[in-house]
């Protein structure tokens, strides 16, 4: 991409934040995360899918695993609650929000859920908000948290929240997708006090790999 077109983005004023992720790079994001999920009965959150009647959108929520609970959130505020809720809406979230049924994205009641269950954030965020929104992924307190970003976005600030809160960067994978802007990498990070011991064994390595598939 030229230093035109990189100026141009950064020059934004109107943030641009919908762009679907190809469903065969969402199927490797979530066979990626899925390794670090650490029970039967944990919660898969993508909390920045689109509108209930936009598949595109709902390419992590669809293909999520069938022996867990998933739930989505609509970043572009296009759907009627409880179906969906819009960014903003996100970022006011709460853990007891979850687990206590007042938010039903599924069809599934999860009133008679621990709170103690576990939570694994996944998906693609909206990056024009990406300080707010990786905090907030960190103040729910998921044993996974893993997005799709740009590999810019791992700056050592943001790097630093995540060390402090007790994650693990465990996991780097990078790919392009055709149209979009540079190079893109999955990141997982991990509570290290839910990874198995041969996790917790090679939690201090993270596994770095690269993809040379464009996706589209």
């Amino acid at each position: 991409m030229s230093s035109k077109q990189s100026h141009s983005i950064k020059g934004r004023t109107k943030a641009q934040d919908v762009f679907y992720t190809p469903e065969a790079l969402a199927l490797i994001h979530i066979k990626m995360a899925l390794e670090f999920d650490s029970g039967y009965d944990s919660v898969w959150l993508d909390p920045c899918c689109g509108n209930e009647a936009d598949a595109e959108s709902k390419r992590y929520y669809n293909n999520f695993p069938h022996n867990k609970t998933a739930m989505a959130i609509d970043i572009e505020n296009t759907a009627q609650p409880p179906e969906c809720a819009d960014k903003k809406d996100f970022l006011e979230l709460t853990v007891k929000d979850i687990f206590s049924g007042k938010r039903v994205w599924d069809g599934e009641q999860f009133l008679e859920r621990s709170p103690d269950s576990g939570l694994v954030i996944c998906g693609n965020p909206p990056y024009s908000i990406l300080d707010d929104w990786l905090n907030k992924s960190i103040e729910l307190k998921p044993v996974v948290i893993s997005y799709l970003l740009l590999q810019h976005h791992l700056t050592p600030r943001r790097m630093e929240w995540f060390d402090n809160a007790g994650y693990k960067l465990v996991q780097m994978k990078f790919m392009k997708v055709k149209k979009w802007y540079g190079i893109s990498v999955i990141v997982t990070w991990a509570k290290a006090g839910h990874l198995t011991p041969r996790r917790l064994e090679l939690a201090g390595l993270t596994e770095v790999t690269y993809d040379r598939t464009i996706y589209q």
